[in-house]
């Protein structure tokens, strides 16, 4: 009768249903693979542009042949960095730094800006925008986000600030980076803007503005459903300063991690 056509209608309605949803994800499968394709083809017309810096460019300026080499090494690493963003590679992790293996040795000095550097920042930069285009895969995001004991200029920080305010990234760690206010609000930008940051450490970039520390806190979100969770600031102000201290425990209430260490209250 009726209900038995009725019933068969909607039997047909939930088979095509069913099939139309094989085929949206067919499709969208096929879109990725395009996309996939595309950026591989873009990856190998593609050739790192900045020169190399050479040994001898540091040592006219009055730097040691150890503080040579680890320009070199730095170098090395943001290249490769460039390389694996560009790739779309799984599981990165950042850390801009002057690598070796004694800290003693090779991080007691930050290392200086240079305009010459500026090319390779510009490398890191283009390659972190084309990473984004890596958004349809379920691996892509940068774990952490590090830049340590090296100098960030202004020139640097208008560089890098555009990009890192929507870069998929759960954590930036900036460490010794020799900026002032523009970089304290370089940061507060970042974590006003990304919303996938969940944690923002900040080590020895000394914060000396009651207004600087009052809107870093005040940036990092209050809404509860927010990934933002944690604040380190490690060895960024001192007893000199009482009333920075006090600005930041009036505007940090509403974060739910706040981490202080090496601070002299």
């Amino acid at each position: 009768g009726m209900q038995t056509n009725l019933d068969t209608v909607e039997n047909e309605n939930a088979d095509l249903r069913g099939k139309c949803d094989e085929l949206t994800d067919k499709c969208h499968e096929l879109e990725n693979t395009v996309k996939d394709l595309t950026l591989k083809n873009e990856y190998q017309e593609w050739s790192y542009s900045a020169d190399d810096i050479p040994h001898s460019y540091w040592i006219s300026f009055g730097f040691n042949n150890q503080y040579a080499r680890n320009m070199n090494s730095l170098l090395d690493r943001m290249k490769e960095y460039t390389h694996q963003l560009r790739r779309g590679d799984e599981n990165i992790d950042i850390a801009v730094e002057p690598p070796g293996p004694s800290w003693d040795e090779i991080r007691t000095v930050t290392v200086t800006h240079d305009d010459i550097l500026l090319p390779h920042w510009n490398e890191l930069v283009n390659a972190l925008a084309q990473y984004q285009k890596f958004s349809h895969r379920k691996d892509y995001g940068i774990d952490v986000f590090r830049i340590n004991k090296v100098e960030l200029h202004p020139k640097v920080l208008d560089m890098l600030a555009p990009v890192l305010m929507t870069t998929k990234m759960k954590g930036l760690v900036l460490d010794e980076n020799n900026f002032g206010s523009e970089g304290i609000l370089f940061v507060t930008n970042i974590v006003r803007s990304n919303l996938t940051l969940c944690t923002l450490g900040l080590k020895s970039n000394r914060i000396e503005s009651i207004d600087d520390m009052r809107g870093l806190c005040n940036s990092a979100p209050s809404n509860a459903d927010s990934p933002f969770k944690t604040l380190a600031l490690n060895n960024l102000f001192d007893s000199h300063h009482p009333e920075i201290l006090q600005s930041m425990l009036e505007s940090s209430y509403h974060i739910k991690n706040l981490i202080l260490p090496f601070n002299d209250f």
